[in-house]
């Protein structure tokens, strides 16, 4: 399901290789629209680690992962922790984004 406007997910972590440093992460999820530039402008600053995700069947969603890319260079401490995330890898067939192009 698309996300609308934002989503939030907290989770203790405990590592296996070293589980007296435990920590607590965040997630926020925002969505990739426009329309929602400003709301998720305000996250950037105190992230510690991005992902931009896009969908390997839409090639749009691909088309705006340098849109993405320049905003957190922008706004993010630099050299913030970034991955470029590419989802419903399940769905073959229907696969529009190479995997070369996406490198």
């Amino acid at each position: 399901m698309a996300t609308l406007g934002l989503d939030f997910i907290s989770q203790d972590v405990k590592p296996k290789s070293a589980p007296n440093n435990g920590y607590n992460l965040k997630i926020w999820d925002t969505a990739g629209q426009e329309r929602f530039k400003s709301l998720t402008m305000t996250f950037y600053k105190q992230s510690q680690g991005m992902m931009i995700c896009f969908d390997l069947t839409k090639p749009k969603t691909f088309q705006s992962v340098r849109r993405w890319i320049v905003a957190v260079n922008q706004n993010c401490e630099k050299d913030v922790a970034t991955l470029l995330i590419g989802n419903k890898c399940d769905l073959a067939d229907e696969r529009m984004v190479s995997r070369e192009e996406a490198e």
